[in-house]
């Protein structure tokens, strides 16, 4: 199963900790977010999951990826490699090393372009206004700058 091998990779390579991965509490619900972000992220860089996501106030989410999850036994995962399809060295040029609050704002600003591709920056910030408009102008700079010149829809 795809979703299992990059929830795999991602445990094993530290970015989440697949055993603590429930919304049931903080730290579940941080790692599940992450799965979330990582997972819409990675279709720009050749692993495409096949679940759809849209845009909520955390960034992309996909409700049929968090039931998948959760009937997946995650207690005795293992790191795995990279699937495949993934462009690795790109994916991980772009998202080591990343906090969670750039990756919310990176992956929304990334889902919002993909509905409206004339979406500009001050449009980002009267939709995200719990984030500073320097952090909104830094993460922006950096889709521009890192990400769409790399990303590769199938």
């Amino acid at each position: 199963m795809r979703l299992l091998e990059f929830l795999s990779y991602l445990h094993g390579k530290g970015m989440i900790n697949a055993r603590k991965i429930r919304p049931d509490d903080d730290e579940g619900l941080e790692n599940m977010l992450k799965v979330h972000r990582y997972a819409y992220m990675a279709k720009y860089f050749g692993l495409d999951l096949g679940y759809p996501h849209d845009t909520n106030l955390c960034g992309p989410y996909s409700p049929t990826m968090t039931k998948a999850i959760e009937c997946l036994d995650l207690e005795n995962i293992v790191p795995a490699r990279a699937p495949p399809e993934l462009r690795e060295k790109d994916f991980l040029s772009v998202v080591s090393g990343r906090d969670p609050v750039w990756l919310e704002v990176a992956t929304s600003i990334m889902i919002e372009k993909e509905f409206d591709s004339d979406i500009t920056l001050e449009d980002f910030y009267y939709m995200r206004p719990d984030h500073a408009p320097e952090t909104i102008r830094s993460v922006y700079a950096d889709v521009h700058r890192l990400i769409l010149p790399l990303a590769q829809l199938a």
